[in-house]
């Protein structure tokens, strides 16, 4: 867990930021909370951990690839 804001809350403010950055999320969570939301605002790529390196760069390829 972060502990200040939730993956959420800093995608949002990552959003106003920068509103076309990809943004792969990270959770410990089999189901991914607020999967909804992560889809609203724009994530397609989540990485379920433990995850193995394999898996960490076919995600990032699909990423960069989306663009």
């Amino acid at each position: 867990m972060m502990p200040v804001m939730g993956g959420i809350d800093m995608i949002r403010s990552v959003r106003i930021l920068e509103p076309n950055v990809r943004i792969i999320a990270a959770t410990g969570l089999d189901e991914p909370n607020g999967s909804g939301e992560l889809v609203a605002l724009g994530v397609t790529e989540v990485l379920i951990k433990p995850f193995e390196p394999v898996g960490l760069l076919q995600t990032l390829r699909r990423a960069l690839e989306s663009g």
